[in-house]
């Protein structure tokens, strides 16, 4: 369903809703979901001192590679490209549309960001993984003097930097693997130059559903300087949480930094962080389960729908539902063993959940 202009919510004209098949909650998503895909050895690249719109840029440049990316990943040699058959040069050229990336008023702090991306560099592994690799991103740019809704920067790279952008590993039958799928209008909708790079790690993992990573990779993959939010809770407070909200049923998936398992310590430093890929199915798969656990409360051990009231961590989103699950099926069977003579049923279970995951 398509929101209109007027919609009380604030979404935009393009944007789609999408309901949850059961719940009917909605995900609001953008209109037009353009996929990109690339390697991993960029999603996890380090990519220091680039702002939001030198990121939102280098997506748009992810955009324009994609045709020798497709090349790329059905194992063809993309070099024989038309995009790489200039004679004589170890540059390639390629064109970014300014209205894809900024809003017309943008246009001159884009233009300046551009232009700043030349004295930047940027850090990947090599494609056999065993060396790393610093290069710059582009090595000129060509700006028209006159900007409007329709124009193009020209930007020059080297071809061995072109060449790391969409290059991929291929298993033993040919297809490609190690490699990252997003939505384009997802990263571009991003608020913080972090947020971009952060959905696309998520993205990374979305089939795996989840990941472990120290504080240092993560910091070094979203392009952080080393006494930038080097504080855990300015780091969680000015990062995570901005974009968690930025994600949180508005993209193909998002996390939850209040999750109990979320942060990993040693004494009192928080020096990993588990990630819990969280999409519109996975949200519609814990209601199911609580309407499983509710279910069994009422029929097995005598809970009524106030008696439910007393379990707030039962509602609690960074609670595992599997765990829970299987606890009350574990604490049911206890108090129905005669053997264990418990007196108040409800009681009992309440104050054990409680003590448990509260």
């Amino acid at each position: 369903m398509r929101v209109s202009d007027n919609n009380p919510n604030g979404e935009k004209k393009s944007d789609i809703v999408k309901f949850t098949k059961k719940r009917k909650d909605a995900i609001v998503l953008p209109g037009t979901n353009t996929i990109l895909y690339q390697p991993n050895r960029v999603t996890k690249g380090n990519f220091k001192r680039f702002s939001l719109l030198q990121m939102k840029f280098f997506v748009s440049l992810i955009k324009s590679l994609q045709g020798a990316i497709n090349e790329e990943m059905r194992g063809n040699n993309a070099l024989q490209m038309k995009l790489f058959d200039e004679p004589n040069s170890d540059m390639v050229k390629i064109g970014i549309h300014l209205s894809e990336i900024a809003r017309h008023d943008q246009y001159t702090d884009l233009l300046d960001a551009i232009r700043g991306l030349m004295d930047v560099n940027i850090e990947m592994e090599s494609g056999d993984k065993k060396r790393i690799i610093f290069t710059k991103l582009i090595t000129k740019v060509d700006l028209p003097k006159k900007v409007g809704g329709k124009s193009v920067v020209f930007i020059d790279m080297y071809k061995e930097t072109a060449k790391q952008l969409i290059s991929f590993e291929h298993n033993m039958l040919g297809k490609p693997v190690q490699f990252t799928k997003y939505f384009f209008e997802t990263a571009m909708k991003a608020k913080s130059k972090y947020g971009a790079k952060m959905y696309m790690i998520l993205s990374s993992w979305k089939v795996k559903g989840g990941f472990r990573i120290t504080m240092d990779e993560l910091r070094a993959q979203l392009g952080l300087e080393e006494n930038e939010y080097a504080n855990y809770s300015d780091f969680k407070r000015y990062v995570l949480k901005p974009i968690q909200k930025d994600l949180e049923k508005k993209a193909d998936c998002w996390f939850n930094c209040a999750r109990k398992d979320f942060e990993v310590k040693e004494g009192r430093k928080v020096v990993a962080l588990n990630f819990k890929i969280i999409v519109p199915e996975l949200e519609e798969d814990n209601q199911e389960k609580i309407s499983r656990i509710n279910y069994l409360l009422k029929t097995h051990a005598g809970f009524k729908d106030t008696d439910l009231k007393l379990i707030p961590s039962l509602y609690d989103k960074t609670i595992n539902k599997e765990e829970f699950l299987a606890r009350v099926v574990e604490l049911i069977s206890y108090c129905n063993d005669g053997e264990n003579n418990v007196g108040n049923t409800v009681a009992y279970i309440c104050k054990s959940l409680e003590n448990e995951f509260s």
